[in-house]
């Protein structure tokens, strides 16, 4: 059965933080959704001061070197918000940068979302070019998997930055990441552009905070059904985190999830439905602060039963990837038993 379930006209209007306005288009496109209104959208205070933050961070670089004052940031965020040391981890990467140009690029690592590989490389191809993608992939792709896919994530943050946010510059990213073949829901590079286009983190330095992009009744999916086919399953994962960031919504936490799980549940593909669901479960474990009980209740507040155990599992992998110490043996403690046991272990113990 196919995604594509009803026409409509698109009104797509994407805004550049850095104040230049991308030119909005109509578009024919079919969508499939359940019925029901749907919010309109909302901005994501981070309520970090950018600027004073990379100053800092610059300073304590230069005194005792990148290394070290990259531990103090990790320890400074974890006392923090998920969106607070998110932002946090942006300044970090600035600053490094700035601080010690590229040779100063193996200081970052993957906590916070990933924020300091996202600023660094998004920097680094500011300010240098797309001659150093070539560079950056090199670079990570010589790393150990669980280092690898955070660091091929942030290259496709900073090649999507450098390029800018309309949708022919999503698509020329998506080929700069030279994507392998079949496109995975998590492709590094890819996952990366998909995120920078949703959550425009970059530009949290000209702000002081991420704003998303603008949500609208019409937009629900997009650009999944704009981009080549071979895309539609990366996008879609990375869907729920654009959804929970810019929806006016529920106040609290789990009613949010909820209405995400409500738009998973609308794509009329069971494929790419389990995909949605396991993008929500990927955006659990830094939104639950690495607390695996919040975990799992978000992941109930979103998904059915039927899609529960592709929500938890793919919270199982990201608790690893986010460097948590008693990940083995999460998806038993998640409740999980039989087959999806074993499908949830497979992503628990997932080393490439």
């Amino acid at each position: 059965m196919s995604v594509i379930s009803r026409q409509y006209r698109l009104l797509f209007l994407c805004i550049g933080l850095a104040g230049i306005l991308v030119a909005g288009f109509l578009l024919n496109r079919t969508y499939s959704i359940l019925g029901g209104a749907i919010p309109s959208g909302e901005r994501v205070d981070s309520a970090v001061d950018f600027t004073q933050a990379k100053d800092h961070w610059r300073a304590r670089i230069e005194d005792i070197g990148g290394a070290s004052a990259y531990e103090e940031m990790v320890s400074e965020g974890n006392n923090a918000t998920a969106s607070q040391a998110h932002v946090l981890a942006h300044s970090f990467g600035e600053a490094l940068f700035r601080a010690e140009g590229v040779e100063g690029f193996t200081a970052c690592g993957t906590q916070f979302l990933y924020g300091c590989y996202h600023q660094f490389i998004g920097n680094a191809v500011a300010a240098l070019g797309l001659p150093v993608v070539e560079r950056f992939r090199a670079s990570c792709t010589s790393k150990p998997f669980l280092d690898t896919f955070p660091c091929l994530h942030g290259l496709g943050h900073g090649i999507l930055g450098y390029l800018g946010y309309s949708l022919e510059d999503l698509k020329k990213a998506l080929t700069l990441c030279k994507a392998p073949t079949p496109v995975k829901e998590r492709s590094g590079c890819i996952d990366g552009v998909f995120m920078e286009y949703n959550i425009r983190g970059l530009t949290a330095y000209q702000s002081g905070k991420i704003e998303p992009r603008t949500f609208s009744v019409r937009s629900v999916y997009s650009p999944c059904l704009d981009v080549d086919k071979k895309y539609r399953t990366p996008c879609v994962f990375q869907l729920p985190d654009w959804w929970i960031a810019a929806i006016a919504g529920p106040g609290d936490i789990k009613g949010r999830f909820a209405q995400a799980g409500t738009y998973c549940t609308g794509i009329n593909d069971d494929a790419l439905r389990r995909t949605c669901f396991a993008g929500i479960g990927h955006i659990t474990p830094p939104l639950s602060n690495l607390n695996p009980d919040t975990a799992v209740a978000l992941c109930a507040a979103a998904a059915s039963r039927d899609y529960l155990a592709a929500c938890l599992s793919a919270a199982a992998f990201r608790f690893k990837l986010e460097g948590f110490e008693d990940y083995l043996g999460l998806c038993q403690r998640f409740g999980l038993s039989g087959n999806d046991l074993t499908r949830c272990r497979k992503f628990e113990n997932k080393s490439s």
